[in-house]
């Protein structure tokens, strides 16, 4: 996705596939990362849902895997030569609730990649 709005974003991204899992009361879906970073994960996933749906996220760092909370902060549907004839969205997904240590994961997760 090109997106020529300003840019708000607080923290490094890294444009690395890491595999996720999300669970709603509707679904559970496994899917991988477009970007990540300390603040959350960017995914393109074949549900829309809604800025400031509550998601539950179980994150697969390598050996490491952490679960929180997550915030959708925006859904964006994309099409294109690589989508086909899929409807998909590209999802920006706030992490919520991470832990100290899930926090740290994360950080040597980008340390390592970046």
């Amino acid at each position: 996705m090109i997106w020529f709005g300003r840019e708000r974003r607080r923290y490094v991204r890294v444009n690395k596939p890491i595999k996720v899992r999300i669970h709603t009361d509707k679904f559970s879906l496994l899917t991988h990362t477009e970007n990540f970073a300390l603040g959350g994960v960017s995914v393109i996933i074949d549900q829309q849902l809604s800025a400031g749906e509550i998601v539950n996220l179980e994150v697969f760092l390598g050996s490491d895997t952490f679960k929180c909370r997550g915030k959708i902060a925006w859904s964006l549907k994309v099409s294109g030569k690589d989508y086909e004839s899929a409807v998909l969205y590209e999802t920006g997904i706030e992490f919520l609730d991470l832990t100290d240590e899930d926090r740290q994961k994360v950080y040597a997760a980008i340390r390592d990649l970046f």
